[in-house]
Parts: C-alpha cells; sequence; structure tokens
C-alpha cells in the first residue's frame, strides 16, 4: 500500500490519546510522537520512505506534521502558544482519539468518562425554524455539557461565523466570554487578518503623503537573493503554521514584499523573530505546501 499523510491521522491522534492520558490541552513534543506511530503503523524506521526533498526531513516525518495541520484545521489539535514542535489534543480532539481508540481496541485508562452527548444528538434536538441560531447554540451546549468543542466541518464553523454579530471583536480577558467560546481561534484569526489590513492600509497612506520618501527595495533585494529571505526567517518553523485565505486585496507578503491576491491561500506568522509583529507569507516564500 502506497501511504500518504491521511493514513497517518488516525494513528496520531490514538497516539497522542495515549501519551495526554486521553485528556486535552495535555502538551506533548511532537517527537515523542513518531516512534509510537511507526510500531503502531509497522514501519520499520523514520527513514523507511526515504526523504522528503522541499524539507530534508524523513518523508513519515513529514507526513506526520501534514496530518497534525490537518487535525489542526478540523479542531482536533492545538499548540501551545509561543513553542514550536509541541502538540496538544483539544477537548474534540479527545473525543475523538477516544472513538478511534474504541475501534482499535487500544488500552484506554478505566479513569477516562465517555462523553455524555455530542454535537449531532444536540443538533437533531435544534429547533428546525431557527438553523442559524441553531448552529451556534448547539455547539456551546455540546461543549459545555460533553466538552467535545465545535463541529470539526470548516463549512459549519463558517456558517456559525458568518451568523455571529460578535466576530473580530476577540478578547483574551479571562474573564471573557471569548474564554469558552468554541469559535474563539476562528473569530481571532480573522481579528488578526483586519488588524494586518488596516496597518497595510496606514502604510500605504503613510507613502502616499511623503512622494519624496523612497520606497525600500526590500522585495528586489529579496527576490534577486533568495537566501537572505531565508535567513532572515529561518527562525520560523512554517512546518506548523496554518494556510489561511487572504481576504483582502491589499495584503503583501512579508518576505518578498509582493502584494497577496484576494482569497489567495497563504500563512499567517503571528511573531516574526526578532520583531514585536506578524505578517502574511505567500505560500511559495514559507515552503511551498
Amino acid at each position: 500500500m502506497t501511504l500518504t499523510a491521511p493514513n497517518f491521522h488516525g494513528p496520531l491522534l490514538r497516539v497522542l490519546g495515549s501519551l495526554t492520558g486521553f485528556q486535552a490541552d495535555v502538551v506533548v513534543k511532537a517527537t515523542d510522537t513518531y516512534q509510537p506511530i511507526l510500531d503502531m503503523m509497522g514501519i520499520v524506521s523514520l527513514d523507511a520512505h526515504g526523504i522528503n526533498d522541499a524539507s530534508g526531513m524523513p518523508q513519515t516525518v513529514k507526513w506526520i506534521q501534514w496530518a497534525n495541520k490537518e487535525a489542526r484545521k478540523s479542531g482536533l489539535t492545538s499548540a501551545p502558544p509561543k513553542t514550536r514542535g509541541k502538540w496538544t489534543l483539544t477537548d474534540a480532539g479527545v473525543v475523538e482519539a477516544r472513538r478511534l481508540a474504541d475501534e482499535a481496541g487500544d488500552a484506554i485508562p478505566a479513569s477516562v468518562a465517555t462523553p455524555a452527548s455530542n454535537f449531532v444528538s444536540i443538533m437533531a434536538q435544534a429547533p428546525a425554524q431557527a438553523p442559524a441560531q441553531a448552529l451556534i447554540q448547539a455547539p456551546v451546549q455540546a461543549q459545555v455539557q460533553a466538552q467535545v468543542g465545535y463541529h470539526p466541518d470548516a463549512y459549519i464553523r463558517k456558517l456559525a461565523m458568518d451568523a455571529s454579530k460578535c466576530v473580530s471583536r476577540f478578547s483574551n480577558h479571562k474573564s471573557s466570554v471569548c474564554a469558552t467560546c468554541p469559535l474563539a481561534t476562528e473569530c481571532r484569526n480573522q481579528q488578526i487578518t483586519t488588524f494586518s489590513r488596516l496597518a497595510i492600509q496606514l502604510a500605504d497612506d503613510d507613502r502616499q503623503a511623503s512622494p519624496t520618501v523612497a520606497t525600500p527595495e526590500a522585495s528586489v533585494e529579496s527576490k534577486a537573493n533568495p537566501a537572505k529571505v531565508r535567513n532572515k526567517f529561518s527562525g520560523i518553523d512554517f512546518s506548523d503554521v496554518d494556510a489561511i485565505l487572504n481576504k483582502f486585496a491589499d495584503a503583501r507578503c512579508e518576505a518578498c514584499g509582493e502584494p497577496i491576491a484576494q482569497d489567495e491561500r497563504c500563512r499567517w506568522v503571528e511573531t516574526i523573530p526578532g520583531t514585536d509583529d506578524g505578517g502574511l507569507f505567500h505560500i511559495a516564500c514559507s515552503g511551498g505546501e
């Protein structure tokens, strides 16, 4: 059988469940998952499937990282703030890891309780006459009652975002309702994108107000010297950075300085090493897919 990243999805969640005791927010080093996953899949070594040309890493490691990336997009795993190479299960991830472990016959601690309810059962009870409101309220109820988090389907999350009036007003304050909102991650990402757009607009306004000031030639230098781009951003581990869709036509790539088209896939880095600010990067400028 030819292996691809999706083959590692189930083993990754089962191993994370085992290493965390099927508890959410327990930090696990990514490297600690590699060997257990290989053992589970009967792969003899990290190098058994060669080296990934783009990264120089063993192909099995890239597959595991890609599997985690997709799990993060589905809301099953997360990464502690300001860390690299460390993963945790979310509440929804614990539920999925438990389900996969049960199916596979893995040993599960007796203290791990089976969730009392889930998103599907709660949605079945939601009022048919108010589907948009049900999309928002049902997952919240699920999180409080069963701690399974929000629905993993991205389209369902988008519908709920579109129906929420408080989107982009994210707050880190512990007393804020955002602390328990299942859409906090999506809301925060949209807020960051909005701030990025505002910063770009203000910078453009400043340049137009000062026509005699020469525009920096960073983008030309970056194109002529790609090694300088790699060195400048060598402290960023793009393998753990999720891709997003740029919603603003005036965004620019931090690496090459060129525009990022509206609705183009790109990567957002919250904090660039050596600065206090984040930025957007073309997919190609951040290591490719």
